[in-house]
């Protein structure tokens, strides 16, 4: 072997160490990607942010992102989330609405601050998620999971017919008259 030769496995000693350096340095970059993975639950960008293999997804219609896993079933999620079912809730029939419904593993909670609370994340129950309970968490319909609170908009106000409306609400004038 020539002396001249620059690679790994020559006898030249400071050639060796800096290969030995380097091919350590690649396996720490390699096993710091894997432990900076974010779990299910956790804000992201990308699908990469999520894991370094793109299997789990980015929600970027949640607030922040989401990191998921879409298609599950009960008890096919990572341990730290739920396999959710989430439905629009009209007046289909059980059957429509689980041939219609989506399945996402969802960061379990117990309490608020088990979620990105900073971020307007609430631990919901599948009763409390949507307009009407419009989700469920697939085999355990008592966990809670973590996801945005819905914004209810306020209701709109009453629509008065030409009929009745005298242009006066009677109620209103008393009381801001004090009487």
């Amino acid at each position: 072997m020539a002396p001249d030769r620059q690679f790994c496995g020559t006898h030249n000693a400071s050639l060796t160490i800096r290969c030995i350096v380097a091919v350590l340095w690649g396996m720490s970059m390699s096993a710091s990607l894997v432990a900076c993975s974010r779990g299910i639950g956790d804000a992201c960008e990308t699908a990469l942010n999520c894991s370094a293999s793109a299997t789990r997804l980015c929600d970027r219609t949640q607030k922040g992102g989401y990191c998921t896993l879409s298609g599950c079933q009960a008890e096919s999620c990572p341990t730290e989330a739920a396999c959710v079912s989430f439905w629009q809730n009209t007046q289909r029939t059980a059957e429509d609405r689980n041939r219609l419904s989506v399945n996402y593993c969802m960061r379990k909670c117990d309490e608020r601050s088990d979620c990105r609370d900073d971020d307007g994340y609430a631990c919901l129950s599948g009763s409390d998620f949507g307009y009407n309970g419009e989700a469920t968490v697939l085999g355990h319909p008592e966990q809670r999971f973590c996801a945005l609170r819905l914004s209810v908009p306020p209701p709109p106000p009453p629509i008065s017919s030409p009929d009745t409306d005298s242009g006066a609400n009677p109620t209103a004038e008393s009381a801001g008259s004090g009487q």
